[in-house]
């Protein structure tokens, strides 16, 4: 599937990038918007841009084949069913491992950051205080190395929600926190 600049190799899986999240970035590439839920995955430059709470974005690549993406998921935890494989973390780090290696990432290659995760939905938790967003990052942080996946940058937890720009091509990353209200 090209993306939405019509030159970009991707692949793109929960989500549409040719429909209305289709933008360009600051430095000119084309730019994904990633949904709850979504997952994109190019060859060739692209940004992906999210908002998340205490939802996590996972950002891999592979900057020898340059080849990365990124995906967005809600939930830490859940069963496979159709549709449901970017929803939870369990499902959706592995989806986005194989999605990076088919298009050309090598499995020792690969580099992660860790993004979102925050403390916004207060009462949901365990009685141990662990919120939603402190075991979505777990979840990453327990996936990424049982796969052997270095994470070498990160920006997670707290109280405020953040907005992030990916770049596929190198991992360069950027995050804005949001102001609390």
């Amino acid at each position: 599937m090209p993306s939405p600049d019509g030159k970009t190799p991707a692949l793109s899986l929960y989500g549409d990038p040719t429909g209305s999240s289709a933008q360009i970035d600051p430095n000119g590439l084309a730019a994904v918007y990633l949904h709850p839920a979504q997952m994109h995955v190019a060859t060739a430059p692209c940004a992906i841009r999210t908002l998340l709470g205490s939802c996590v974005a996972v950002c891999l690549w592979d900057a020898e084949a340059h080849v990365g993406g990124a995906v967005h998921y809600l939930l830490p935890r859940g069963r496979h069913s159709h549709g449901e494989t970017g929803r939870y973390g369990t499902l959706a780090i592995p989806a986005l491992i194989r999605a990076v290696c088919a298009l050309g990432g090598s499995p020792g290659s690969l580099k992660a950051k860790i993004f979102g995760g925050a403390r916004v939905l207060a009462g949901l938790g365990p009685a141990s205080g662990a919120s939603l967003g402190d075991s979505n990052a777990a979840v990453a942080w327990e996936l990424l190395a049982a796969e052997n996946v270095p994470v070498i940058g990160s920006d997670v937890g707290g109280d405020r929600g953040r907005r992030v720009l990916f770049h596929v091509e190198d991992g360069a990353a950027w995050v804005w926190r949001l102001n609390g209200s």
